[in-house]
């Protein structure tokens, strides 16, 4: 008797990451070895195969939408802006209440393994020390927090909580997740819109010396596959290799694309700035031979040449 294809349950699927996850799984398993259930909001059309379940992640949850016999839960969506000041609503609605949502569709309906894709920025900055690195054993953001990492740490908490009526529950914590198919809504994809905007001089955010941890998408995709495979209960990092400042991303970018621009940062250079450089930790132990892709290699895979601009 053949076995049963696994029944896999997608948010996010049309966003960055998840079209991306779409097409790894695809050429990883044989279409006849899994059933993809993706989440969409109402109206939206899929560009791949999949059975649709239209749902706002800003409204209750209809459990009654849920097919039986889901085998995982990926949670890719989220709302992704960073604001600073205001959001705190829709950024507590669609990254904590509609985690909590999925969390009790996984215990009522027995699903055995959940995959929540979080963020680093939830997790304590060092704050003018961009030489100090954030791993899995840093505690969450404290005190006043953003929209989005306050969101996203909620959204963890809720995923340990149910750590003891779920099988599995992983969360995967990603640096800035960068890729060909980005969009203008990913933190990278700004920053290069910022540059594409500008002429001569770049006006930017901050003061350059931030330390970022940049993660090209294959390597995130690759962890989420293997999580599917091997379910965890734990909280794991997924990063590049190098840790970079915020000028040292923006030159590489306006370099890639060609652009000649002075880079003037409006924060003064003696302001106080945060910093998120990580250090792969637990996901090297875990996954024999993992190699990330270098910020090299990425860049030129995300701004290829044959791409770059005249000016």
């Amino acid at each position: 008797m053949s076995e049963q294809p696994r029944r896999i349950l997608l948010t996010g699927a049309t966003g960055f990451i998840g079209r991306a996850f779409v097409d790894r799984l695809a050429s990883a398993w044989q279409s006849d070895t899994y059933e993809l259930f993706a989440m969409v909001r109402p109206g939206r059309e899929l560009d791949f195969e999949a059975s649709s379940i239209e749902h706002d992640l800003r409204s209750p949850l209809d459990l009654s939408s849920i097919p039986d016999g889901i085998d995982a839960i990926v949670h890719i969506a989220g709302a992704t802006s960073h604001t600073i000041w205001g959001g705190f609503r829709e950024h507590l609605e669609i990254n904590a209440l509609s985690t909590v949502d999925l969390l009790e569709a996984a215990r009522i309906k027995k699903i055995p393994n959940v995959i929540h894709v979080s963020t680093i920025s939830c997790l304590k900055p060092s704050i003018d020390e961009p030489e100090r690195r954030v791993n899995e054993a840093t505690p969450h953001w404290s005190g006043w927090i953003p929209p989005y990492p306050l969101g996203k740490k909620v959204g963890e908490e809720l995923c340990i909580t149910y750590r003891s009526v779920i099988d599995h529950v992983t969360i995967v914590r990603s640096g800035m997740v960068y890729g060909p198919s980005q969009t203008e809504t990913s933190e990278m994809g700004q920053m290069q819109a910022r540059l594409e905007a500008a002429v001569g001089i770049a006006k930017l955010p901050g003061n350059g010396r931030g330390s970022i941890t940049p993660v090209y998408i294959d390597d995130v995709t690759g962890a989420l596959l293997h999580l599917l495979e091997h379910p965890m209960d734990e909280a794991l990092n997924v990063f590049g290799p190098e840790v970079l400042s915020e000028r040292e991303i923006y030159e590489t970018i306006a370099e890639r694309l060609g652009l000649e621009l002075t880079l003037e940062f409006m924060a003064g250079p003696d302001d106080r700035f945060a910093s998120h450089g990580g250090e792969l930790g637990r996901l090297l132990e875990l996954i024999p031979g993992w190699e990330p892709t270098s910020w090299e290699a990425g860049s030129a895979m995300t701004w290829p040449e044959d791409d770059v601009r005249d000016t």
